[in-house]
């Protein structure tokens, strides 16, 4: 159970979380006087890439990957990269598209990567792209220990 504050007013609520084999594919969040019930569904590919994220406001997420090992186990994102989320993180391959959609915006991002000669991502290019027309794009370098 979990307590968290909603304009002001505390709100309890239980989690409920429904696992397929080892791949979690359901969130829920009811409230304590079961008002109010929030689920998260999440869908994935054969592969194991986390591919589709809805919520029952009506937002979704999803994403393409390569075939390429994604060697990222651990992401300590700036602030202003926060929208580098999980379905770019958790994943056994590189995301190559993703897209986001809500009734308030719209999204997507591409991605590119240089691959060095074990395969894995020595650099790659974000490109974001909003539905108003704007845009921001990425550097991403990566360091192997």
């Amino acid at each position: 159970q979990q307590t968290s504050s909603v304009s002001g007013k505390i709100v309890k609520a239980s989690e409920k979380f429904t696992y397929t084999g080892d791949q979690l594919t359901k969130i829920e969040y009811t409230s304590e006087d079961q008002s109010q019930v929030f689920f998260i569904n999440l869908k994935y590919d054969g592969k194991g890439n986390l591919i589709k994220v809805e919520d029952s406001r009506g937002r979704t997420q999803e994403a393409t990957f390569d075939n390429k090992t994604n060697p990222v186990e651990l992401l300590n994102l700036p602030y202003f990269m926060m929208n580098i989320d999980v379905l770019t993180s958790v994943n056994p391959n590189n995301i190559i598209t993703k897209k986001y959609v809500s009734n308030s915006s719209n999204y997507s991002q591409s991605f590119s990567y240089s691959y060095n000669k074990s395969g894995k991502p020595a650099s790659g290019t974000i490109i974001l792209q909003r539905s108003n027309g704007t845009g921001d794009s990425y550097n991403l370098k990566y360091v192997y220990y």
